[in-house]
This record gives structure tokens, sequence and C-alpha cells, in this order.
């Protein structure tokens, strides 16, 4: 009796098929576990943002630093509660951006739709239902009221802050989520169609908390 040797042509194609099956399944939970890293320290940086904001405040008088500021020129300067928060100690930056800048953060920012300027490359925005210089203690619901939002890269008035409207998107860059740090210096994601879906009378109410 003669003896078959190898391999046919189909049960090669089959095995073929399962390595690739088994490859493509890799990849893709080697893709989620590292965006889950990457989603990590998105949490983790806002969080130190979030809590060098309380650190100042506790400092002076419970007053938060101020979004922006608006300069003699006429101009708004897109970056001081980035700028007050490193230079007075309060942040350490390693690296260009540091902590400002969420690893998962590729995307070239849209140039702002009033002014045609390219905004910094910072992930994260101040939520501006939330004045510069309001003292902690008369903010309502800490865990609710919304301190940063990692701010779609494409929104059409992409800048240092994040207004309850039809121009400021949350980012879809965690699996369609987005980052918010709160008052109380919690972080989590939320769910990017839930929020940019909302009308804007919505959104203020959840950006402070309501």
């Amino acid at each position: 009796m003669k003896m078959r040797s190898g391999f046919t042509l189909i049960e090669l194609l089959v095995v073929i098929s399962i390595i690739a099956l088994l490859m493509s399944l890799l990849l893709a939970a080697l893709g989620s576990a590292q965006e889950a890293g990457r989603t990590a320290v998105c949490l983790s940086g806002a969080r130190q943002i979030a809590v060098a904001h309380q650190h100042y405040a506790q400092d002076h008088r419970g007053h938060y630093p101020a979004p922006r500021a608006y300069l003699s020129t006429g101009s708004w300067a897109e970056v001081p509660h980035r700028s007050i928060l490193v230079l007075e100690g309060y942040l350490e930056v390693v690296g260009l951006l540091g902590v400002f800048r969420c690893p998962s953060d590729d995307g070239f920012r849209q140039p702002n739709a009033s002014t045609a300027v390219s905004p910094p490359n910072f992930s994260y925005t101040r939520n501006m239902a939330m004045p510069g210089g309001q003292r902690m203690d008369g903010l309502g619901n800490t865990s609710r009221t919304v301190l940063l939002v990692e701010e779609w890269e494409q929104s059409p008035m992409n800048d240092a802050g994040f207004y309850a409207n039809s121009f400021d998107f949350l980012t879809y860059r965690h699996q369609d989520r987005g980052t918010m740090s709160f008052l109380d210096v919690s972080v989590r994601t939320v769910d990017a169609d839930w929020y940019n879906s909302m009308p804007a009378g919505m959104r203020g109410n959840f950006l402070r908390g309501r």
C-alpha cells in the first residue's frame, strides 16, 4: 500500500486560512490593548492637570487660573492657564507638550473658524461654562462639573476654551469616546456621539454639572 506524503492543496489552504484568522485576532487584541494603554495615559494626564488646578486654587483663595487672558493688543492669549500652572510649579512638563497632549492624539488642528489661525497642539481645553477666577466653593456639584474636555481636533472653533455650542466637539479617539476631567479631579471617558448630539442648552447643563 502506497503511503501519502505531505499535504494536499486543500489542506494547505485550510491551514493558511486558520493561521491568517489567528493572526488577525491577535493583531486586533494587540491594537485594543495598545489603545487601552494610551487611554489610561490620557486619563492620567487629564487628572494631573485637574489636580494642578485644584492645588492652584487652594493657594489662591479658592480661585482657579483663568482659561484665557485678554491682552492689551485686543486679542485673546490661548494658553494662560497652562502657562500659569507650569511657570508657578504646579505642573512639570516633560517633552514638548507633556501631559497636555494625549498619546492617541495624532490629528492636525483645524484652523479656528473665526481667526483662521491654527491653535496649539494641546489635547485638552478648559470648560468655558466655568468662568475663570470663579471660587472653587461656589461651583456647585464638583463631581459633575466639567473642568477639562478632550476636544476633537476638527472642531471649527478649536482653541483654549470649550463652549456649549455647535462649534466645539468632544473627540472620538478612544473607541468613539473622549476624556473629561471634573472639579473633584475625577476623570472618565464620555461617549462622543452622545455628547455631540446634544442641543446647546443640554450641553451647557452637562458642562455645569446640572
